[in-house]
């Protein structure tokens, strides 16, 4: 079997990160064949006192940024294999037992896992659950163009060998243009349907705001940088892209009306337009100068 280094960059969130422990120390796949390498995203912030398996430990990184944090665990990783999830995460027990089987061969070097949500109350959604319902992982819609996300992925170490490790520079975005890179280079992203990661959707409106805000500033560096355009160009284009996008989405919610899910589709067509909102508020900021935050 092949040794496989399982990677969670936390930012002051250590009670969910207990319940990805737990999770994990379940698995169905030797527990001398892998490791967890948890990085504390704010080594100013103590971990408290956790109850660690034998293959579990914490390591700090100071530099800002999730994307640094996982390239910290990448540097002391022993594993052939780099998995990947976030603190918040609930992997399935045969979680990486179902990826190991995939790339324990040398033809297939990245799998994408099926990552589900679940709700705080799965027959009461909130307007921002609602949203997330429809919209979030939305990329396992696609067999044929297969993405990405690191709450949910395995990478062979050969991979970061040759393409490099993450945008470091980036806070959001990091996971699209690793994915490209990796395209670029003529690898492909294969997808497991048996490798299950349950994520949390977000319950406030504020909550995805931040999350499409922070995408936002990362796809206008992205431009910036690798299509050498000006940031007001940049930031007018991404805005008018995404703009379209959730009106689409308006009209893509039309077809999920039934007796039954009338309120629900009602509350993500709202959000659909409330984030267009935030896309014009975090561009004015972009333009006044104001950087991208990270929460």
């Amino acid at each position: 079997m092949i040794k496989v280094s399982v990677i969670i960059p936390t930012f002051h969130d250590w009670e969910r990160l207990k319940i990805c422990i737990d999770a994990l120390s379940k698995q169905t796949y030797p527990q001398d064949k892998f490791e967890v390498i948890i990085v504390n995203n704010d080594p100013q912030d103590s971990p408290p006192e956790l109850s660690l398996p034998n293959n579990f430990r914490i390591i700090s990184e100071g530099k800002p940024g999730s994307y640094a944090a996982r390239n910290a665990g990448i540097k002391e990783a022993e594993g052939e294999i780099l998995a990947f999830t976030d603190s918040d995460c609930i992997p399935e027990s045969d979680w990486l037992k179902e990826a190991s089987m995939i790339l324990e061969g040398n033809s297939v070097m990245i799998v994408s896992g099926k990552t589900e949500l679940f709700y705080k109350d799965e027959y009461n959604l909130s307007f921002a659950e609602a949203y997330e319902k429809y919209f979030s992982f939305s990329y396992q819609n696609n067999l044929k163009d297969v993405g990405m996300i690191t709450a949910n992925c395995f990478i062979h170490r050969n991979v970061f060998d040759q393409i490099g490790l993450f945008k470091e520079v980036l806070f959001s975005g990091g996971d699209t243009e690793f994915a490209n890179r990796i395209k670029n280079n003529n690898y492909r992203i294969v997808y497991s349907s048996n490798a299950i990661i349950w994520h949390p959707a977000r319950y406030y409106f504020e909550d995805i705001s931040k999350k499409r805000k922070r995408v936002f500033g990362g796809k206008v560096k992205i431009l910036m940088d690798k299509y050498n355009k000006n940031k007001r160009t940049a930031i007018a284009e991404l805005l008018y892209s995404y703009s379209i996008s959730q009106i689409k989405k308006l009209f893509i919610l039309f077809k999920y009306i039934d007796n039954k899910s009338l309120i629900i589709v009602f509350k993500a067509q709202l959000v659909s337009l409330l984030l267009i909102g935030s896309y014009v508020r975090e561009a004015l900021s972009l333009i006044v100068g104001k950087s991208s935050k990270r929460l």
